[in-house]
């Protein structure tokens, strides 16, 4: 299954809930990470991982915290974050071996991302 937060959350369900059950579910989490993943900022001018109830950070917190398998997918010529630049709660994602996802050999790295997400699934059946 694939789970878009977006469409997936109807109006009036509690986000937080649906994210952890959703999560809990789940076997591996991909993190899309772009150059400007962990400055976002929301309308207020705060940063957005910052916030306890940031979506990203509600769902990669409760992934790291059920164990899940977390691949980091770096796109765009993106960086892996410094972990002091995160909150305590997904610190932990700057240890997990991330993947490229680039322009110029995306084919050839989507191939990778999905020969790893084949692996895991394979491991967890």
């Amino acid at each position: 299954m694939v789970f878009f937060d977006i469409r997936a959350i109807r109006p009036g369900d509690d986000i937080r809930q649906v994210t952890h059950t959703t999560v809990c579910s789940s076997t591996v989490l991909l993190v899309l990470i772009g150059k400007g993943w962990a400055n976002a900022r929301d309308k207020a001018g705060n940063l957005r991982l910052q916030s306890p109830t940031d979506l990203v950070r509600l769902e990669l917190a409760s992934a790291l915290r059920h164990g899940l398998v977390v691949i980091p997918v770096l796109m765009g010529g993106a960086k892996m974050p410094e972990a002091d630049a995160l909150p305590s709660d997904i610190r932990e994602i700057v240890f997990r071996k991330a993947l490229e996802l680039s322009d110029r050999h995306f084919h050839e790295d989507a191939e990778v991302l999905e020969s790893a997400i084949k692996e895991v699934l394979r491991s967890a059946a």
